[in-house]
């Protein structure tokens, strides 16, 4: 059985065993140790079994924990973490399904920080990667475009802005771009994001629900504000999937997948307090 790489992040890495629907994501946040990325792994399923899942619900792409021996993946894991350590002889694996396969989705349309779209050959299909941050913003200035200012992403459109203009969309399918994808998905998916159900929508009101970080203060010990600080951090962190093809007429058709709903260490407490200090003093935020 041949084993590739399929994808790599900054803690995880995705393994294609040459299936067309599924992949396996493995953690390589802790090199010298298997058993901390195992140990992370099943922490992070029951995080997510008992966070992301309530609150999003079948939104969350499907996931199964399983252990695969060390040995199955060996080519690929040692890369990144030391098989050979004696700790464990077995890695721990989220199995997730293949949303992006690449010999289906082989044209790729638009590619930035926070938007990927794909197509297949003969038009039949699209994919809407998207990484839409910080919905609701708690400062009066819009957090997304104020970072890409910053850090001179010349992004035109805002997924924030898209919840009260639909508008957006022809910025975020340009004029050029029109012409390679098929005008169905792109009524279809304005109807979409037209339509309050959407997901953006739903992330919103639950980032909004949960918005408990005050600045980041250092949030007590003895209360539920890690857990939810943690929680409001992955969902300003996640990715959403949609998918179309020309069999589907209706918006309640569409795949939709939201993925990367990860734990987040309350170590990265400093980092978040950090950025968010730059961002308050930096001269050029954007205000909508």
């Amino acid at each position: 059985m041949t084993v590739r790489l399929a994808g790599k992040g900054n803690a995880n890495i995705l393994i294609d065993y040459e299936d067309p629907v599924w992949l396996y994501r493995c953690c390589i946040k802790y090199p010298d140790s298997i058993q901390k990325c195992n140990e992370y792994t099943y922490n992070n399923i029951q995080f997510i079994n008992t966070r992301m899942i309530p609150l999003l619900k079948d939104l969350v792409c499907p996931m199964t924990l399983v252990n695969v021996p060390a040995k199955e993946i060996y080519n690929i894991y040692k890369d990144y973490v030391d098989v050979n350590c004696a700790d464990s002889d077995i890695i721990a694996c989220l199995r997730i399904p293949n949303l992006r396969p690449s010999k289906k989705y082989s044209i790729r349309v638009q590619s930035d920080h926070l938007t990927k779209i794909y197509t297949t050959k003969d038009n039949h299909s699209v994919l809407l990667e998207i990484k839409p941050k910080w919905l609701h913003n708690p400062t009066p200035y819009c957090r997304n475009c104020t970072d890409n200012s910053r850090k001179n992403r010349n992004i035109k459109y805002c997924y924030s802005e898209l919840l009260q203009d639909i508008n957006q969309m022809r910025l975020i399918i340009e004029t050029e771009r029109k012409l390679k994808i098929p005008q169905q998905f792109i009524e279809i998916i304005t109807k979409y994001f037209i339509d309050k159900e959407n997901v953006l929508q739903k992330l919103h009101d639950i980032q909004k629900s949960l918005h408990c970080d005050d600045g980041f203060k250092t949030p007590s010990q003895d209360n539920k504000d890690i857990n939810d600080i943690q929680t409001l951090m992955t969902l300003r962190d996640v990715s959403c999937f949609i998918e179309w093809d020309q069999t589907m007429l209706s918006i309640t058709d569409l795949k939709v997948n939201v993925v990367d709903v990860d734990l987040k260490s309350i170590d990265k407490m400093t980092y978040w307090k950090n950025t968010q200090s730059i961002l308050d003093k930096y001269q050029l935020k954007v205000v909508h």
